[in-house]
């Protein structure tokens, strides 16, 4: 089902981007030295690749942290499962994904069309209602007046709760019987 809906927003987005020219990976995002692609999928929006490497993850992300774009800030973000690399390349948005697994690391990275800016927004038109001067402005201003009236009359009749109450006296200390 997860993938059914994968591929439901996969095809609701390239139709979407379907005017754009296919997606190319960046050219310095380069895999793990010696590393053999086991996925490849190639979509005119989408384009991803996986491979696993007997590397440890951090040699992995040292890896990356040479190769990445130079013009990128390289923010690597541990999730708690894995790590993950973001950034906006000229070609696209640029994922990578870096597992740590039984045979060492899983990495898996993404590139995804960027999708089309929005149209700008048309600045919606302010009515302006002229003031009414009918005889129901009397009559609404004189009910405004008398639960202004009667609010004020209430928060005065609750005053007498605020004021502090003085203690109780002590009673005189019983005398002691010897």
């Amino acid at each position: 089902m997860r993938n059914f809906i994968a591929g439901y927003v996969l095809v609701l987005a390239s139709s979407a981007i379907a005017q754009t020219s296919p997606v190319t990976m960046p050219t310095w995002l380069v895999p793990y030295p010696g590393a053999k692609v086991e996925a490849k999928t190639a979509l005119p929006i989408l384009i991803e690749s996986t491979y696993t490497i007997a590397a440890k993850p951090d040699a992995v992300l040292a890896h990356y942290k040479k190769v990445w774009k130079p013009s990128a800030d390289f923010k690597p973000n541990f999730d708690g499962i894995g790590t993950s690399l973001r950034t906006s390349a000229p070609e696209c948005e640029v994922l990578v994904h870096i597992l740590e697994d039984d045979a060492g690391t899983r990495v898996k990275t993404s590139c995804a069309a960027k999708p089309p800016p929005p149209p700008p927004m048309p600045i919606p038109e302010v009515a302006v209602t002229p003031v009414s001067t009918s005889p129901g402005d009397d009559a609404t201003k004189r009910v405004l007046a008398e639960a202004e009236a009667r609010h004020k009359k209430g928060i005065q009749d609750m005053e007498k709760y605020d004021k502090p109450v003085p203690p109780a006296k002590k009673a005189p200390p019983v005398p002691k019987m010897q």
